[in-house]
């Protein structure tokens, strides 16, 4: 019984300490991305920088994706789920797709996407 509470005690102090290490990733994360973007962000091309303002975002999940390396988590266990893959890629496309629309809202540019048919006509989608 004790060899089984120490197990427990022992596990549950590694959690915390992961749990630590993840907030306090996150949080440099945070801080390396507002300085980033606060002094070297502007100095690159307007393309570029739509494309980099997205891909920084990604930055503040690689401390918790280390961790779960780590750990031999799978994505299943935060939620990545194989059923319904479909909808959860869905999902992801139409919220970057509306994230490319506030971005082009706010710095006061046009963001057009369209499908052409093999007719000529096209389906738009855009931030007007």
């Amino acid at each position: 019984m004790e060899k089984n509470t120490g197990l427990i005690k022992s596990k549950v102090k590694s959690s915390m300490i992961q749990l630590v290490i993840a907030v306090c990733g996150v949080f440099v994360a945070v801080f390396g991305l507002s300085m980033f973007n606060q002094h070297l962000l502007m100095s690159f091309p307007l393309p570029l920088r739509m494309v980099l303002m997205i891909f920084t975002q990604w930055l503040l999940f690689l401390v918790p994706a280390i961790l779960m390396i780590v750990n031999k988590e799978k994505l299943s266990s935060i939620g990545f789920k194989k059923e319904k893959i479909l909808s959860q890629i869905g999902i992801g496309v139409l919220l970057a797709l509306e994230e490319l629309k506030a971005i082009a809202e706010v710095m006061d540019v046009k963001f057009e996407q369209a499908f052409i048919l093999p007719d000529g006509n096209e389906i738009k989608a855009g931030n007007e």
